[in-house]
């Protein structure tokens, strides 16, 4: 694919993610509403992709202490948050393409074994994954609410484009090809026979 070859020759302009996007109105502003279905599993799981850059450095600017108060907030509320700014691309067999050090490069072996774990993190989050229709989500516990999966630190300066990545619960959802998002609310758009829903959010 042409279009996926020049989104690579810019790795801190552009990403290749391993997301799917709605029939109906999927962007309202900065924020992109998509989709990872897991067809072993028979499981949708449905984010909010916010590309909105200020909010981006604020969160990174956060100091640890703040990320651990957040994250107790996020853990109490049973949600779940991950600031991106490393960079990479994902092929279309699936395959994931490191763009900290694109070939030749030689990544560091520090490097290489913090990708290796968070490969192994984000399988286990999609065995773990959040369920379309979640009507047992107040009585989930979650170990962590919040992600920060960053570029190495010779890569920080200046900050790279990233994105915000919320996961939803959207309780009752059948068919997420049918839902839409505007600025402040989650649309699942109503057909024959079936009332459509409303989720607000900030």
């Amino acid at each position: 694919m042409p279009e996926m070859r020049e989104a690579w020759n810019y790795p801190n302009d552009a990403r290749t993610l391993d997301f799917k996007v709605s029939n109906f109105p999927y962007v309202a502003a900065t924020r992109v509403l998509v989709y990872r279905q897991d067809f072993s599993a028979e499981r949708t799981m449905i984010f909010v992709l916010d590309f909105d850059q200020t909010l981006l450095a604020s969160l990174l600017s956060k100091q640890p202490s703040e990320r651990a108060d957040w994250n107790a907030q996020l853990v109490d509320a049973c949600a779940q948050v991950k600031v991106v700014t490393r960079r990479f691309n994902i092929a279309v067999e699936g395959e994931i393409w490191d763009g900290e050090y694109p070939w030749p490069q030689r990544p560091p072996p520090e490097w290489e074994a913090h990708l290796d774990t968070i490969l192994k993190d984000d399988d286990k989050d999609d065995d773990e994954g959040e369920y379309m229709d979640d009507s047992d989500s107040d009585s989930e516990v979650l170990t962590s609410g919040l992600e920060y999966d960053e570029a190495p630190e010779e890569h920080r300066e200046p900050v790279p484009f990233g994105y915000v990545q919320t996961t939803l619960r959207l309780e009752g959802v059948t068919n997420v090809e049918r839902l839409a998002i505007t600025d402040h609310v989650v649309l699942e758009m109503p057909q024959l026979g079936k009332n459509g829903r409303v989720f607000y959010f900030d």
